[in-house]
């Protein structure tokens, strides 16, 4: 293997690692969002797991449908505070997602001069 393939691999496994624990983060954060959300809402437990994972993240990347929603004080509440840490969250997936490509991009930007 040569020099220049080694240091491109070792740059996306340095820039993706961080990104998988983000990730698996984020995919638990919504797993257990969707079973408390469940648990509290007798209106969303009506609804399916998927449907309860595509209002979670209409929530989290403040888009907000507005097809589903909480309906109780306590699932209202629990929204506000699950979207306290998810938003965040989210956007740092997204951010850490966007770094990756944009040194993908300039490092075959480099092999294209060289």
């Amino acid at each position: 293997m040569s020099k220049r393939s080694h240091s491109f691999l070792n740059a996306i496994l340095c820039a993706a690692v961080p990104q998988l624990f983000l990730v698996s983060l984020l995919t638990a954060y919504l797993i257990v969002g969707a079973v408390l959300f469940q648990s509290i809402d007798e209106e969303l437990a009506k609804r399916s797991f998927l449907d309860i994972i595509q209002f979670e993240f209409g929530t989290l990347t403040t888009i907000g449908y507005g097809n589903i929603s909480p309906t109780t004080d306590s699932s209202r509440m629990f929204c506000i505070l699950y979207s306290i840490l998810g938003i965040p969250l989210i956007l740092l997936t997204m951010a850490n997602f966007g770094k990756i490509i944009t040194k993908g991009f300039w490092y075959l930007m480099y092999l294209c001069k060289l």
